[in-house]
């Protein structure tokens, strides 16, 4: 774009000032009136899509009625060809990701004024039933004179933009939303709703105490997510009340976190005796997240329970879980129960599987193994009731030669969750008595490792083992 370019009849553009991922922003100035304004203009893709422009246009009121301090009021939307641009409030003071990509973290009393500010624009939101679904330090704009005790010159901008967006039908698989501020709701149900905007404001003030976010780390941004339902809060050292709150609203259950509005009156009664406590000392992600207990299904009878030898060291007892819902005669017996957490300091018997072993993987499965069996019984018995129909030379006299017989059967598995396929093609040479078993395995998402089991069975209880030769 070329600079002074007209944005509708009303507006003209100046410089850009920012790009995420929905789109860039301008700074532009409103002709009627000569102020200095904000414009988000979105991504081709949004405004070639009707169907959204549609959802803007209708939710135009709600997003120019929404006005609170700490809100970065929506002023227009302007619709014009394949352009679609919100007009807002200009906000020059940069970012809160601005601030953190410059000093890391912020003394306990800023982070604590901060957020409260962004807790105090979720309750305004939340009471007009509006959820912003992408709080992040990219999305807390500053007003110049931030840093000196003005409670509005924090600003959350993009309310609704997120859930518009992502609310359209997609054909992708792919994470919707930044993976270090999701909450774990969203991740195992995808249920948003306001206990996710209090989830995601509680990791942004976990950020600017510590300079990262609680589950940062290596992986891809699936492994990161996950962590959210999988691993405990890393803890750091703030006093009691904050610590606590902190772990309040990053509570891996929704309705244990706080409302919007009691997280920031929390916040605010907290500052004043935070005075003068220094900034944390940036520290790096920890190498091992401590797995929290989460409910989980376990079969049983897959492994005998060890015999009590007087150890201490035992899996911690189920918890009470509530009522069990009557869900039918089971076809497996099995049991819910919460997964247990064991110790590093516990010792490793030489018989016993360590923690890696122990967790079964497909190919050790009795399932996996039970079919694996039943598909070479088949194949097997394919070949063999195959041979006992080749014909016979009949008429008096001497036989003559017989000729080479060769029978085939295949079977192709469906492949697994995982991307594993499996193959198996048995051929019988009727000239030297003998089956030969092909079984490929394939993959399709990551390296086949270690040992593979099958199972040749016999046909019948009277049937001798074939002798086998790999």
């Amino acid at each position: 774009m070329e600079f002074s370019e007209a944005l509708g009849a009303s507006y003209r553009l100046g410089k850009r000032v920012g790009r995420g991922a929905s789109g860039e922003v301008w700074q532009a100035t409103d002709l009627r009136t000569g102020e200095t304004v904000a414009a988000k203009i979105l991504r081709a893709e949004h405004a070639s899509d009707p169907a959204l422009v549609e959802r803007f246009v209708r939710e135009r009121s709600i997003l120019i009625g929404l006005r609170h301090p700490n809100i970065v009021a929506v002023r227009d939307l302007v619709v014009e060809g394949d352009r679609l641009a919100i007009v807002m409030d200009y906000v020059g003071g940069g970012s809160l990701r601005d601030v953190l990509d410059r000093q890391s973290n912020l003394p306990p009393q800023t982070a604590v004024e901060t957020t409260a500010a962004v807790f105090r624009a979720l309750a305004a939101a939340h009471q007009q039933r509006v959820l912003h679904r992408d709080i992040k330090p990219d999305n807390v704009l500053l007003l110049p004179e931030w840093l000196v005790g003005n409670p509005d010159a924090c600003k959350v901008t993009d309310f609704g933009i997120a859930r518009m967006i992502t609310d359209r039908p997609r054909v992708s698989t792919g994470l919707l939303g930044t993976p270090e501020y999701m909450a774990p709701e969203l991740i195992s149900t995808g249920d948003a709703g306001m206990p996710g905007d209090v989830y995601a404001a509680g990791v942004l003030l976990y950020e600017l105490l510590a300079g990262r976010t609680p589950f940062a780390g290596p992986g891809t941004d699936f492994t990161i997510a996950y962590r959210h339902v999988s691993a405990e809060v890393p803890a750091l050292d703030l006093p009691d009340q904050l610590s606590e709150l902190l772990l309040r609203l990053l509570d891996k259950r929704p309705q244990n976190r706080p409302a919007a509005a009691d997280a920031a009156a929390t916040l605010a009664a907290m500052r004043p005796r935070l005075d003068g406590l220094p900034a944390l000392e940036p520290a790096s992600a920890p190498e091992d997240f401590v797995q929290t207990e989460r409910p989980a299904t376990a079969v049983r009878g897959l492994r005998q329970a060890p015999e009590d030898d007087g150890d201490d060291v035992r899996p911690h007892p189920p918890q009470e879980l509530g009522p069990i819902p009557d869900l039918g005669t089971p076809s497996r017996e099995t049991v819910y129960r919460p997964m247990p957490r064991r110790s590093a300091a516990e010792p490793e018997e030489p018989d016993e599987p360590d923690d890696t072993e122990s967790r079964q993987s497909w190919w050790r499965s009795p399932r996996m193994i039970g079919a694996a069996a039943g598909s070479l019984v088949l194949l097997v018995a394919l070949i063999v009731v195959a041979v006992q129909f080749v014909p016979k030379s009949r008429g008096a006299g001497p036989s003559p030669s017989p000729q080479p017989v060769a029978l085939q059967a295949t079977q192709q598995d469906q492949p697994t969750p995982t991307g594993l396929g499996i193959s198996r093609k048995a051929e019988y040479d009727s000239a030297t008595a003998s089956i030969r078993l092909t079984i490929t395995y394939s993959a399709q998402k990551g390296p086949l490792r270690g040992p593979f089991l099958e199972v040749l069975p016999g046909l019948t209880k009277q049937t001798v083992c074939p002798t086998v030769a790999w």
